[in-house]
């Protein structure tokens, strides 16, 4: 997938600007960033879930396997997605119907995109659940979302989404409230599949140790523009962006003995507040007079991106 100049609003307001990335077969691509940067509005803009809202595409291309999903019909994206494309959604428990048994979610997406009967279409549920490690998958057929734990229902999730083998993989916070052990194995369950079928991956998350541990390469938002894009390795040796410093210097460590943890000050400004220059510059410590006046241009060195008039290397 090649997503080019993407830019979404409400209104006259404009919530993502010019957002652009790429992402390949059997590799992760991280975005990141605070609530409200647009990272969530993002994946719903490419899989094409604003329609009818009072959210509207201004801008850009969003090329699939060849194909500007964006221009084609309603029709044709509908059969796309979940068969092509697929996502994840942040809280299982508000996307899984509370009454319908598991069993019936997953068969209906199934029938959706294949030629197959109701009982071998249940044979497949079963199949789904086994692949992302449910015990006695043909009794939790039978479950409703509230009689599983939230791991589980993130698992049921994950297997609806792979129903139809897609090539392409959206997962949006798929370990948002989840204990540390069972997030761990839920990042565990998604390398493996996405090893064995070998689909590319977006996972949007606020949490850079969830994105060095699983991303091969990493784009940072901040109010609905990517300010810094790299390589994950890359990103974590040698940050740009003062946003991206911030918030590698906020993750906590637990071999520290601190009395109060590192933030960036203030907060992610709302749609309709109006920022001249630098949307970053109000909380950023390496700000100077033009950064209120003048917004930065994108720069590339090799590989890294990024959109600051005083890179971190230049002000330390």
């Amino acid at each position: 997938m090649d997503v080019q100049n993407l830019s979404i609003s409400v209104g006259n307001n404009p919530i993502v600007r010019n957002v652009s990335f790429s992402i390949e077969a059997g590799k992760t691509l991280g975005i990141v960033g605070e609530s409200g940067c647009g990272k969530s509005l993002t994946s719903l803009a490419i899989m094409g879930l604003l329609e009818g809202t009072q959210v509207r595409l201004t801008s850009g291309r969003v090329i699939f396997e060849g194909t500007d999903i964006l221009k084609v019909s309603v029709s044709e994206r509908r059969a796309l997605l979940g068969s092509r494309m697929a996502m994840i959604f942040q809280e299982p428990m508000t996307s899984l119907n509370p009454v319908y048994r598991i069993g019936d979610q997953i068969v209906e997406m199934i029938l959706q995109h294949e030629p197959v009967g109701r009982t071998a279409a249940m044979q497949r549920a079963a199949d789904l659940l086994r692949r992302v490690r449910i015990p006695d998958p043909e009794s939790r057929l039978k479950s409703f979302p509230h009689q599983l734990s939230g791991g589980m229902r993130q698992r049921v999730m994950i297997a609806i989404a792979l129903a139809s083998n897609p090539v392409l993989l959206i997962a949006d916070e798929p370990t948002t409230a989840l204990d540390v052990t069972v997030q761990a194995q839920i990042l565990d369950l998604l390398e493996e599949l996405k090893t064995e079928s070998g689909m590319g991956v977006i996972l949007i998350s606020h949490d850079l140790g969830v994105i060095a541990q699983t991303c091969h390469s990493v784009a940072v938002m901040y109010r609905g523009q990517i300010v810094e894009a790299c390589s994950t390795v890359e990103l974590f040796a040698n940050p740009l962006h003062p946003y991206t410093g911030g918030l590698i210097v906020s993750i906590p460590d637990a071999y520290s003995n601190v009395d109060e943890l590192n933030a960036i000050p203030g907060r992610v400004p709302t749609i309709d507040e109006r920022i001249s220059g630098c949307a970053f510059h109000p909380r950023c410590h390496c700000a100077k007079d033009n950064c209120s006046t003048q917004a930065p241009q994108t720069i590339q060195r090799a590989d890294h991106l990024y959109q600051c008039h005083y890179p971190l290397e230049a002000s330390s």
